[in-house]
């Protein structure tokens, strides 16, 4: 993507989160396909899309993404946990409990933070090894976007 999270050749279409390929400038290598990387995307995209909306045109784009780091975390098993946030490093319970509260607080609404931590609790105190899968069939609708300033790939001069 281009470093404003466009596509190039189509300055109207974004790509965030792990599906973008972005290496920023002076960087060697792209970004990583994580959660924080995805809602930092989505933040810059979002402004550049209300900054426009308000506008009521197109203007020239010269804000380039800027990834900030906050630090990794990873679960590694029960009451296991990994987390690097800037100099500090932990290890076991202590970056467990971390990793929990950062994800439930980036959890939306109250009532689903709740069933969430309910859900842990359950599972923790039962030892549950439940499998988080999706199954079955899905069907997804695709609507074409509509309105003013919309121009189909197929119509553009």
């Amino acid at each position: 993507v281009e470093p404003d999270l466009s596509i190039p050749g189509y300055p109207k279409v974004f790509v965030v989160g792990d599906a973008a390929s972005y290496t920023p400038k002076g960087s060697e290598q792209a970004l990583p396909g994580v959660a924080q990387v995805a809602m930092q995307m989505g933040r810059h995209v979002g402004r550049i899309i209300r900054e426009e909306v308000q506008a009521g045109i197109s203007k020239s784009r010269s804000s380039a993404f800027v990834y900030r780091d906050k630090g990794s975390m990873a679960i590694i098993g029960k009451n296991k946990a990994i987390a690097a946030v800037g100099k500090l490093r932990l290890v076991g319970f202590i970056a467990w409990l971390l990793w929990a509260c950062v994800h439930i607080a980036f959890i939306v609404g109250f009532r689903n933070r709740t069933r969430v931590l309910l859900s842990w609790v359950l599972g923790w105190l039962f030892n549950s090894h439940d499998a988080r899968l999706i199954t079955g069939e899905s069907r997804l609708r695709v609507r074409e976007p509509q309105g003013p300033g919309f121009e189909r790939p197929d119509e553009r001069p």
